[in-house]
């Protein structure tokens, strides 16, 4: 459907062209003037882009599955007490490429606005590691809670078979890394604000992710090493990417 879509628009386009229709002229010029900038905006932060458009296209294959298909997928990839005791790499590379579509939508602002820029910054390597940091290690220390909440009798033995997949433990650490972007008076508003954020949150909330996500802020905080030779910079907005050709 949606290919069939492309190519009915792909065809009224190029009829559109050839006949000299205004408003298909006007958006080929349109085109034209943000082409490069928006070119750049993308060549620029290509771990970020290329993760989005990955994570748009499990996101539209998931849609295309039926709830039943997509619940018992989704729970082979999850990074819950079970699959990590039979299956712990995999489930933990895997389970950073599966989002709801609103997250999708989340992330694609999200993205645009503080990871883009930040991997400008430190660039491509530095954004991975750190992601995967997040994820993983955030991952990991959530599920040794749950494991103990279970031993312990504070949480079902249900929990450890829970569906638990998606890019926000990685995108939290990024968050708490993006403090050493600014100085001065701006890096403590920035790491403090959203440190005492996830403080509320984890103390009126007892989901054990929101405590995940807790952890992977602080481990962004604690990468500081790798970023403290660079200088402190401002976001890139496209227009000055373009012109400066980025990093």
């Amino acid at each position: 459907m949606v290919l069939l879509l492309l190519l009915a628009l792909a065809w009224v386009l190029s009829a559109g062209w050839r006949r000299h229709w205004r408003w298909v002229i006007t958006l080929a010029r349109w085109w034209r003037g943000v082409r490069a900038p928006l070119w750049a905006w993308v060549r620029t932060a290509p771990v970020t882009n290329i993760y989005l458009a990955l994570l748009a296209f499990t996101t539209w294959l998931l849609l295309r599955t039926s709830p039943q298909l997509r619940t018992a997928f989704l729970s082979s990839q999850s990074t819950n007490l079970h699959q990590l005791s039979i299956n712990p790499i995999p489930v933990l590379l895997r389970s950073a490429f599966y989002v709801t579509p609103t997250e999708w939508f989340l992330w694609l602002v999200t993205f645009s606005v503080v990871l883009a820029p930040l991997e400008r910054w430190i660039g491509s390597v530095r954004w991975l590691v750190a992601f995967w940091t997040g994820h993983i290690g955030a991952t990991l220390v959530t599920a040794v809670g749950i494991w103990w909440a279970i031993r312990t009798g504070q949480a079902d033995q249900g929990v450890a078979f829970m569906i638990d997949v998606g890019a926000s433990y990685g995108f939290a650490t990024l968050l708490g890394l993006a403090s050493y972007w600014f100085s001065g008076r701006g890096r403590w508003l920035w790491s403090l604000g959203f440190l005492m954020m996830w403080i509320t949150i984890v103390a009126f909330d007892t989901d054990v992710t929101e405590f995940g996500h807790l952890m992977a802020y602080l481990l962004g905080l604690a990468l500081y090493p790798m970023v403290r030779r660079l200088p402190s910079r401002t976001p890139v907005v496209p227009g000055q990417a373009w012109r400066s050709g980025g990093r």
